[in-house]
């Protein structure tokens, strides 16, 4: 099910992000939160020291090396890996914002080439205008530029009341979406475009407002009335083919 083409995705984020007064590659992939050309801030604790971050704003790791972005009135927040990753078996817990969100959308995702030619595997957890029971889980695949193959999942469970498994593993003929273990989408390679180079990997939340929430006729924006909008990921763990 496509929420919005992906021209007509790309203009509004754009216009979003002029306002704010940020350059597109701040979101490179619709969803990317760090500039190309940012200074990284301190690593040490960001899973491991394996991503980077270019401000602390809405940001906060805990003591137990849990890692917090924040949506409010003043923006989004993310973060990415510091090197690409090949074939393997990417995972992490997570902990979606709790009660209203519509509007909002959290993500996990991976990702290679400039946005006209990205590859891109994606989670991408869309908020909802009830609770967080309401929420919806959307996995995308973007194949030389070319997207418009979301999915969308319903929850077997609330997302924010307690820690979930979200993986995505990524192998030469095949990539795999899993869940707590359970395998919720499988896209197999049919064509020389199925991605091969090296990934980043990147989470994020922002405010989707023009297509995260609602019938294509009728979205519900960000109400910041019930800001913060906070979700929480820990335990990422890459695992390369061949230890698999």
């Amino acid at each position: 099910m496509a929420i919005l083409t992906t021209p007509l995705r790309r203009t509004l984020l754009v216009l979003g992000l002029a306002l704010l007064g940020l350059s597109w590659p701040f979101i490179a992939a619709s969803r990317r939160v760090l500039p190309e050309s940012s200074t990284a801030g301190s690593t040490s604790s960001l899973f491991g020291g394996l991503f980077s971050f270019s401000s602390m704003q809405n940001l906060d790791v805990n003591d137990g090396g849990a890692i917090s972005l924040t949506l409010d009135r003043v923006g989004g927040a993310g973060f990415e890996s510091r090197r690409a990753f090949s074939f393997g078996t990417f995972s992490v817990d997570a902990k979606m914002p709790r009660g209203y969100s519509a509007g909002v959308c959290a993500t996990f995702f991976l990702q290679s080439g400039s946005y006209d030619n990205r590859d891109e595997w994606d989670f991408e957890f869309l908020g909802s205008p009830n609770n967080s029971r309401g929420m919806t889980l959307q996995t995308n695949v973007f194949m030389n530029g070319q997207g418009d193959q979301e999915v969308l999942t319903a929850f077997a469970f609330d997302p924010a009341a307690a820690f979930h498994t979200y993986a995505i593993q990524w192998g030469p003929q095949s990539t795999v979406w899993l869940v707590d273990g359970v395998n919720i989408r499988t896209v197999s390679k049919s064509s020389a475009d199925y991605p091969k180079d090296p990934m980043k990997v990147y989470f994020s939340i922002w405010d989707a407002s023009p297509w995260a929430t609602g019938p294509r006729t009728a979205r519900i924006p960000v109400n910041y009335e019930y800001a913060p909008f906070t979700v929480t990921f820990k335990n990422f763990k890459y695992t390369p083919l061949s230890a698999n």
